[in-house]
């Protein structure tokens, strides 16, 4: 073990009590965040129900705009949304008072809300570009050798392809903080905030990444709990999902997702706070390295000066055999 491992364990644990002291709040605004993003997961499948719906053929422009329509609607949306999240667990990690309504305060002034659209914009256009970057060679490779019948070399690729998209997510996340630096000062640009993140976080991107992805274990809880909860709603119906997969009624498709979200939301609630105080922690402790009692920088600060003294004894014990 390092430094680095014993810090995110500290960090984590520290998220969590602060979480669970004030976990009516966190639930309070996680439930909000889920209730909102659940609304549009509603309207996608009300969408894409009208596209394979015969009766709407005569409208088919209008309902090809419609899913264009919903993603710039979701990024109006949970722009602000997501930046006042990330608000209340900064001041939250910072000991100050916090409500539920924090959640909607990037809504209430232009200045904010513009500025939450746009760092949200950049940043997916930045997940957008590093993906396909990352991607298309690995991609492009694996479709020639399958064209050219090399199937061998396919195995050699893979790994190379999980190898790719480690480092292009590593060097993604570098940017994520600056979603936090902007909730914590509005006045800040928000190109800036992530140039700013990208240059603190650069020679941290793998400590940050194990921070991060150090929570896949609840994610895929979350996941499984979703997935056993939809299975369970198309059984309900007579549906067994995948092999029964097409011309499911809508009606059983949203009773599917209501229930996936139901039993998902039951960790995430938790999750959610515990994950992003987790990281909102580690932002400070990188801010402000003596902010946060560190018992990891206390311990290897104590095991480097007992290997200096126990050095220093050996040399002047050497010296008096000298002599």
């Amino acid at each position: 073990m390092n430094e680095g491992v014993f810090y995110r364990i500290f960090v984590r644990r520290q998220a969590k009590v602060t979480v669970l002291k004030n976990l009516p709040k966190c639930c309070g605004v996680a439930l909000i965040y889920l209730g909102i993003n659940f609304a549009f997961v509603m309207l996608q499948l009300m969408i894409e129900n009208q596209f394979e719906t015969e009766i709407y053929s005569s409208s088919e422009i209008t309902i090809s705009v419609l899913p264009i329509l919903i993603i710039l609607l979701e990024l109006f949306v949970m722009s602000p949304v997501t930046l006042g999240l990330l608000e209340f667990f900064m001041r939250l990690s910072d000991g100050k008072p916090v409500s539920v309504g924090d959640i909607f305060l990037w809504f209430g002034e232009g200045k904010r809300y513009i500025k939450s659209v746009l760092i949200n914009f950049q940043f997916s256009f930045l997940v957008f570009a590093f993906t396909f970057l990352g991607l298309i060679l690995p991609v492009a490779a694996s479709v020639t050798f399958s064209y050219m019948g090399n199937t061998a070399a396919l195995y050699v690729l893979v790994p190379i392809m999980f190898i790719i998209m480690a480092f292009v997510a590593a060097r993604l996340l570098t940017y994520l903080p600056g979603l936090f630096f902007l909730a914590e000062d509005m006045e800040k640009k928000p190109w800036k905030c992530l140039m700013e993140s990208r240059k603190m976080f650069k020679k941290r991107k793998w400590d940050l990444f194990l921070m991060v992805f150090g929570f896949l274990g609840w994610f895929f809880l979350v996941v499984l709990f979703g997935s056993v909860g939809s299975q369970m709603a198309f059984a309900s119906y007579g549906y067994n999902v995948p092999v029964e997969i097409t011309s499911i009624p809508l009606n059983v498709t949203v009773g599917a997702a209501i229930a996936a979200y139901l039993a998902s939301a039951l960790l995430l609630l938790f999750v959610i706070p515990y994950w992003v105080t987790s990281v909102a922690y580690y932002i400070r402790g990188v801010q402000n390295p003596g902010l946060f009692h560190n018992p990891a920088a206390e311990f290897y600060a104590k095991r480097k000066e007992d290997v200096n003294g126990s050095q220093d004894k050996n040399s002047d014990a050497g010296n008096d055999g000298e002599k």
